[in-house]
């Protein structure tokens, strides 16, 4: 019983990455990528009115690719993802965080999708990005949640490659 309310609540929360993964999955899947057409209709099934905001970076960086592929680049998820960028570099897990790795990796990663060489690259918000990151690495080598975490793990230190590569040139 405890699994059957565990999946139902996975199913209304797991919106957002059921059609984030579907369209990366058929993105793979296609010779000619996701097609417009399909993208526009997993956009259209995701839940009107909802409080952007309120959701966690990495749902919506999900969110920003889709909406990516959907051409729907000015959409309420892009402002809210781009709000969440810190002053001084990093993005925040949510509205009244601290910035930290993960946020910034999937932030960094969607807006990539978003627009692939112009705000990303070659910008001062990139280079405060980078340091950011630099930040975060630990006197044990590896990377952790932030630059005040004690220690770093493997988990954090995917996350800050995948950061550090969408800051290079």
């Amino acid at each position: 019983m405890a699994c059957r309310s565990r999946s139902r609540g996975a199913r209304r929360g797991g919106r957002t990455y059921d059609a984030f993964l579907f369209g990366l999955l058929a993105d793979s899947l296609m010779p000619a990528g996701l097609p417009r057409w399909l993208a526009r209709l997993l956009w259209r099934h995701l839940p009107a009115g909802k409080a952007w905001d309120r959701l966690p970076t990495p749902q919506l960086a999900a969110l920003v690719v889709l909406a990516a592929a959907a051409e729907r680049i000015e959409s309420a998820p892009t402002a809210a993802l781009v709000a969440r960028r810190a002053d001084g570099g990093g993005y925040r897990s949510a509205a009244d965080d601290g910035p930290d790795l993960l946020a910034t990796a999937a932030a960094r990663f969607a807006l990539g999708w978003l627009r692939p060489t112009e705000q990303l690259r070659d910008s001062a918000a990139t280079e405060e990005d980078a340091a950011f990151v630099e930040a975060c690495w630990m006197d044990d080598g590896l990377f952790g949640a932030s630059p005040a975490a004690s220690r770093g793990d493997s988990e954090h230190s995917f996350y800050a490659l995948l950061a550090l590569g969408t800051c290079r040139a």
